[in-house]
C-alpha cells in the first residue's frame, strides 16, 4: 500500500465535518470514477496555502482544468466527496491519496431504500478507484491490488471483516446507496467480481504476521511546540498521524496548535522523541538490526515490494519503518506511508 494524504479542506463535506459515531466506521464502500482518466490529479489537488503544496504537486501534478474536488459544491456543481482516491501519480506510480479524515461522514454513495452508507448509524469509509478506458489489464491489476491492501489496512485498523466491504452497486442492492454500476462493471471485464475482491483482502489479513504483545508503557503526553505537525510527532514516536488523530479525537490532522497536549498511545514505539520519554532507555543490542521505528534509507535502484518504481526524491531522504512482515517492510516519511519495499533494499541509518 502506498498511502499518502491531501485533505480536501475546501470541499463542503470536509467543512461540515459530521463525525462518524464513536469514530468507528461500519465498513467500506469501493467506488470507481466512471471516467477515462487514471490520474489522481483529476480529482485531488492541494490548496496553495497548504504546507505540503509543493510536495504534493510534485507527486501528482497540476490539474490544468481546475475540475478537481477541493472546492465548494457551488464551484463543483455537485455535493460529493470520498475518503480517498486510488490511481496514478504524475510518474505513473500507483498510490492511495487520503482526502478526508476517516472519522467524518463522506458524501459518496447517495441513499437507498433503507438509508445511506454516507451517514450514521451505517456510515462507511468510501474511496474511488480512478478508471481508465477499462481495457488495460496491467493497470486494473495494479489498482485492484492497491485497493485490496488499503481495505486490509482499514479492516485491521477498525476491526471489521471483509463481509463489510461492498461496491457502490452492492450498496444499492443492500438498500444503502443509489443505483450505480461501479465498480462491478469494471471487475466483470476481467472475469472478476466483488467476491473475488473480498477473498483477496481476506488473504492479506490471514497472511499478516500476528501482532506481538506490547510491554506495558506509561502513557506519554506530548506538548505541541512551534513548527510541529501531527506527522512529525508521529514519526518521532514510531507511529502514524492517523493513529494519533484517532487516539486524540482530532478531526483534522492538519490543525494542531502550540501548547496542545497530544497523548501518545501505549503501543507507540519511541524512536527519537523531541523531549525525554518517561520510559527507561532500552538495553543496547549487540548487532544493529532494522526494526519498527528504525530510521532507514533506500539503496540505489530499489523498487517497491511488488516491483514498482519509486520517485527519485525517495532515495534522497531517510524514512521510518512502520511495519515489518517477513521481508516486506512498510516505510513512512513524516508519518505518511511511502511504500512497501524489500528488507534487503534498506540500509539502517539508526535504530
Amino acid at each position: 500500500m502506498n498511502l499518502k494524504q491531501c485533505i480536501l479542506t475546501a470541499n463542503d463535506c470536509y467543512k461540515k465535518g459530521e463525525k462518524i459515531t464513536n469514530s468507528r466506521p461500519t465498513g467500506i464502500v469501493v467506488h470507481s470514477t466512471g471516467a477515462n482518466n487514471p490520474y489522481i490529479k483529476r480529482y485531488v489537488q492541494p490548496l496553495k496555502t497548504d504546507a505540503d503544496y509543493e510536495k504534493i504537486i510534485a507527486d501528482i501534478g497540476v490539474n490544468q482544468y481546475g475540475n478537481h474536488w477541493n472546492k465548494s459544491a457551488a464551484e463543483m456543481g455537485r455535493s460529493t466527496c470520498v475518503h480517498a482516491f486510488i490511481g496514478k501519480t504524475a510518474n505513473g506510480e500507483i498510490a492511495t491519496y487520503q482526502t478526508l479524515p476517516f472519522d467524518i461522514c463522506c458524501w459518496g454513495v447517495g441513499s437507498g431504500s433503507k438509508g445511506s452508507y454516507n451517514y450514521n448509524p451505517t456510515a462507511r469509509i468510501q474511496f474511488e478507484i480512478c478508471e481508465d478506458d477499462l481495457t488495460d489489464e496491467k493497470y486494473f491489476n495494479a489498482v485492484m491490488k492497491e485497493a485490496q491492501e488499503f481495505c486490509a489496512y482499514l479492516c485491521k485498523t477498525y476491526g471489521f471483516g471483509v463481509d463489510k466491504i461492498s461496491s457502490h452497486h452492492e450498496a444499492h442492492l443492500q438498500g444503502y446507496g443509489n443505483n450505480h454500476a461501479d465498480c462491478d462493471h469494471w471487475l466483470k471485464k476481467f472475469g472478476k467480481n466483488m467476491d473475488w475482491f473480498r477473498a483477496e483482502v481476506q488473504k492479506l489479513l490471514e497472511n499478516s504476521a500476528p501482532s506481538q504483545p506490547e510491554q506495558p508503557k506509561q502513557e506519554i503526553i506530548y506538548t505541541v511546540v512551534k513548527g510541529d505537525t501531527l506527522s512529525k510527532i508521529a514519526a518521532r514516536y514510531g507511529t502514524t498521524y492517523q493513529k494519533l488523530a484517532a487516539y486524540n479525537g482530532i478531526a483534522d490532522p492538519n490543525k494542531i496548535v502550540v501548547g496542545q497536549k497530544i497523548k501518545i498511545p501505549q503501543t507507540a514505539q519511541t524512536s527519537s522523541p523531541a523531549t525525554p520519554a518517561p520510559t527507561p532507555e532500552p538495553a543496547p543490542v549487540p548487532t544493529p538490526t532494522i526494526k519498527v521505528g528504525s530510521i532507514v534509507r533506500l539503496k540505489p535502484g530499489a523498487k517497491t515490494y511488488t516491483g514498482g518504481s519509486l520517485a527519485k526524491y525517495v532515495y534522497l531522504r531517510d524514512h521510518v519503518v512502520s511495519q515489518i512482515v517477513g521481508d516486506r517492510v512498510v516505510i513512512t516519511y513524516n508519518g505518511v506511508v511511502v511504500a512497501a519495499v524489500k528488507l534487503a533494499d534498506l540500509t539502517l541509518v539508526r535504530e
